[in-house]
Formats: C-alpha cells, sequence, structure tokens
C-alpha cells in the first residue's frame, strides 16, 4: 500500500503494509497495475496456479481477496486499549474524570468537574469503549456491564 500525504509545498509518500487503522474522509485514486498493456501481476499469477487463489489480475480476484481481508479484519475483535495515567474517563456515574493512576483492574479517579473529588473504582464490571480525542485528551467511556 502506498499513501501520499499533502504538505503546503510537496507530499509525503509512505508505502507499507496497513494493519489496522480508522478513517474519517478518504479520497482514492487508483491505477491498474499494468506495464506496456500487460499486467504486472503475472509473475503473482503464475505463482497462485494450483492454489485456488483467485487471480490477481481479474477484477473478480481483487472483489473476493477484498472482501477475505474485510471480512477477516470485522473478525478480529476491536482492541480498545485501556486508560492510562493522563487520560480521561467519561463515567456513568460520576461523570468526566482524570485518569490519576492505573493498576491492573484498577482506576484512580479525580472529578474534572465539582470538588475534584478523587475516588478508586474496579473496571471488572464496566464496559471500556474506545477512545475518542476530545480537547486534547483520550476520553473513555465507562459504562455498566460486561
Amino acid at each position: 500500500m502506498c499513501l501520499v500525504r499533502a504538505k503546503e509545498n510537496s507530499s509525503e509518500v509512505v508505502a507499507g503494509i496497513l494493519l489496522r487503522g480508522k478513517a474519517h474522509e478518504v479520497y482514492a485514486l487508483v491505477y491498474p497495475l499494468t506495464e506496456g498493456g500487460t499486467q504486472v501481476a503475472g509473475a503473482a499469477q503464475a505463482a497462485q496456479a494450483g492454489t485456488g487463489a483467485p487471480a490477481i489480475g481479474s477484477s473478480a480476484g481483487w472483489a473476493a481477496q477484498a472482501q477475505a481481508a474485510i471480512d477477516e479484519a470485522s473478525e478480529d475483535e476491536e482492541d480498545v486499549g485501556y486508560p492510562e495515567p493522563g487520560d480521561r474517563v467519561q463515567h456513568f456515574a460520576f461523570g468526566l474524570c482524570d485518569v490519576l493512576g492505573a493498576e491492573g483492574d484498577r482506576l484512580k479517579l479525580r472529578d474534572v468537574k465539582g470538588g475534584g473529588r478523587v475516588r478508586e473504582i474496579s473496571t471488572n464490571t464496566l464496559t471500556i469503549e474506545a477512545p475518542k480525542l476530545r480537547d486534547g485528551y483520550k476520553v473513555f467511556r465507562l459504562s455498566r456491564g460486561s
């Protein structure tokens, strides 16, 4: 995969394998892999012969490979992470809190609003949702159930 990021007076090209990601807005420009009218993927097609894999050059082959990758990615559990000191949590009962400490399944929290009360909670019975960036902080939502 090759990604290009526009800068003020230039662009930056990054190549590699994308394992996981989230995008808010995507613009794509796709070029066929051809060289002088013949497909560059011919060698890969020959390597796949007898494996039952779809031919890379065929549009059906690309579609099947893309769908298989999508299915595999959706089967993986999304790793939402865990709150760390410096992050914030939106607790279902206590509201917005700063994370002061994290040890095992215990979090030490301080209210952002109000009196700045400090609490220690267990995350065993809570659902931790993936963080969202808000005001420069990663904010995890904590809700009942697990």
